[in-house]
């Protein structure tokens, strides 16, 4: 008996230039790119994307390429619920056998940011006690055997205010890993104030590679808007810190991302501020920049925020105006692609992270402390983890979205980006980022330059067959 398929209800499909006809599959990636020639189009219609069930006798002659369709996903089997299969991809970045630690060496900051989130957060301030650090250790040693590897976050707060805590705990972790030979990997975000030499050869030596830095603007802007407690400004330290490492060949395997957060009287600096970041870093493969607008995620922060937000359309705009951004900044050739992508699931929404405060509480979020739900339980002195196993559960396994989500074709990206909180608290589905042409336009465009650049099959019906360009 022959089989039956049918189009996954996850693919798009969309014109290019020349009239080809591009497909993809939001489930599959990247790996699902298929053009049809422009002189196929009609066939391949016909028999393919006319809603009917396709039978391998109905299309004889072009068995190769239903073979190659079904391969890439691009047909399923006609009785297949692609519903669960969705969900059991979802499923295998949610129940991911790595064990996530962001840990907090102090909850302290030295800065006094108008904006920041962690304004009236009621989480632990003081440093993590020697004590606390031992039962840390103790934790991974029990847990970190029944993980495929390690990766820790160092968060705060501003972590670097103790470095002793994070040498001691990265010496243990990575002495418990090397045991077992498991990969270890770590990184930190930070103020980077404190990321002189000395420092940054320590973090190094502890396999802290990868960093998020914010400089918000130039020295005049970015001292407003991040200064120290005392109200001294931070521009020239971290600017200097951040030159050193890139003068450093040695640090050949440090990633340092420059966050700028956005606001209205950043705008007004925003084209020279470019030419700053340019001049300075964008000659270094090691160093990124990202511009994102400022959320208030505090209440005594919104005061402050007060007609200062700037709109991520109005970023946009502004950014891609800008000629030294898209040529010096901005990497078409990936954006394109990567937002096609899922993006990176929240880690919160997975099992085996866990937020980690100096009191050794245990949270699944390091940004909504306040929320009833996030507080899941405690590292005790022995180093086990007593949580409330129903509140934690909740955090990954809300893998459903919205009823009318269910047979859309964006429905996987969605999936990889919805945030638990949001979940919780909303009771019908959100705006739809769908439901703007706009936004329909920019994905039809990335998916015709994804197959230009991208690895894509073409299928020539007349030729009963495909080749991969």
């Amino acid at each position: 008996m022959l089989k039956k398929y049918k189009m996954s209800k996850y693919n798009y499909t969309v014109r290019d230039n020349e009239g080809n006809l591009i497909l993809y599959n939001f489930l599959i990636g990247l790996k699902s790119l298929v053009e049809v020639d422009r002189f196929d189009v009609d066939e391949f219609e016909r028999l393919f994307l006319n809603g009917a069930v396709v039978e391998q006798s109905t299309c004889e002659k072009q068995s190769e390429i239903v073979k190659r369709l079904i391969s890439m996903g691009i047909l399923v089997d006609a009785d297949i619920d692609e519903s669960i299969y969705c969900d059991s991809c979802a499923y295998e970045d949610i129940y991911s056998n790595e064990l996530v630690l962001t840990i907090l060496p102090t909850g302290k900051c030295n800065f006094k940011c108008p904006y920041c989130f962690e304004l009236d957060k009621p989480f632990h301030r003081a440093k993590m006690t020697l004590e606390n650090q031992k039962a840390l250790l103790k934790f991974v040693q029990k847990r970190v055997s029944k993980h495929k590897s390690l990766k820790v976050g160092w968060f705060g707060g501003e972590p670097l205010l103790e470095p002793d805590v994070i040498r001691n705990l990265s010496e243990g972790f990575m002495s418990i890993c090397k045991a077992r030979f498991l990969p270890y990997s770590s990184e930190m975000t930070t103020n980077g104030y404190f990321l002189n030499e000395e420092i940054f050869d320590m973090l190094y030596k502890c396999k802290i590679y990868n960093y998020q830095v914010t400089i918000d603007g130039l020295k005049e802007r970015h001292d407003k808007s991040r200064m120290t407690k005392k109200g001294e400004g931070t521009f020239d330290q971290i600017v200097s810190n951040l030159l050193r490492i890139k003068r450093e060949k040695r640090y050949k395997f440090a990633r340092i991302l420059i966050r700028v957060n956005v606001t209205e009287d950043l705008m007004e600096e925003l084209n020279e501020f470019i030419d700053f970041i340019s001049l300075n870093f964008c000659d270094d493969p090691r160093f990124n920049v990202t511009f994102m607008p400022v959320a208030d995620f505090s209440e005594k922060s919104k005061p402050s925020l007060e007609n200062k937000k700037v709109t991520a359309e109005r970023l946009t705009i502004a950014l891609s105006d800008n000629s030294t951004y898209m040529k010096r900044i901005f990497d078409e050739k990936n954006a394109r692609v990567e937002s096609l992508l899922p993006k990176r699931k929240c880690v919160a929404a997975m099992k085996n992270t866990y937020v980690v405060t100096p009191d050794l509480a245990v949270y699944k979020c390091c940004i909504y402390f306040e929320h009833p739900l996030n507080k899941i339980g405690y590292i005790n002195l022995d180093g086990d983890l007593i949580i409330d196993d129903i509140k934690h559960r909740q955090w990954f396994t809300q893998n459903k979205l919205y009823e009318s989500c269910n047979d859309c074709f964006y429905l996987p990206v969605c999936k990889s980006t919805a945030c638990p909180i949001r979940m919780f608290s909303e009771t019908k589905a959100p705006f739809c980022s769908l439901k703007n042409e706009e936004f329909y336009r920019k994905l039809s465009e990335n998916i015709v330059h994804a197959s230009k650049i991208c690895e894509c099959t073409k299928l020539n019906l007349e030729k009963k067959g495909s080749d991969i360009t």
